[in-house]
């Protein structure tokens, strides 16, 4: 017999959702979005739009919220983690890319799509995210 919360539960939408860990000498890139609801530091990620691969996405993302041109033949999937929210019951596919030395030289401070863009180093990351992305961090060790 299913409780109501199963009922509700699988009233919810499934989404997909990537996210990337970037590594470059010890340094990694987070984003914040200046307009949206979450202000933030994350690392780079976002939806996927319906019909499109989740790796494509993630390389598409990457351009958007950074200015680092990817490609997706650059990107490892490390894990995909079911996670729900109080509005979808998600699947986020967790990408990991290591960058060349000098690989986040150019970096901008603010992306083609508005994000506030920072390097900063990988033993700080957990201090900086908030709880759920330090769930997500897990996924990457």
């Amino acid at each position: 017999m299913r409780n109501l919360h199963d009922y509700q539960d699988s009233r919810k939408p499934r989404r997909e959702v990537v996210v990337a860990l970037i590594e470059c000498e010890g340094e990694t890139v987070l984003v914040k979005n200046i307009e949206g609801l979450r202000r933030d530091w994350q690392l780079p990620g976002s939806r996927v739009e319906d019909g499109v691969a989740p790796l494509t996405a993630m390389s598409r993302i990457l351009l958007s919220e950074t200015g680092l041109n990817i490609p997706a033949n650059r990107l490892k999937l490390v894990k995909s983690v079911p996670r729900e929210t109080n509005v979808a019951q998600q699947i986020v596919y967790c990408y990991r890319v290591a960058l060349p030395a000098g690989g986040l030289n150019n970096l901008p401070s603010t992306s083609p799509d508005g994000h506030h863009v920072r390097r900063v180093p990988l033993r700080t990351l957990r201090q900086l995210l908030n709880e759920a992305d330090n769930k997500l961090i897990a996924a990457f060790t």
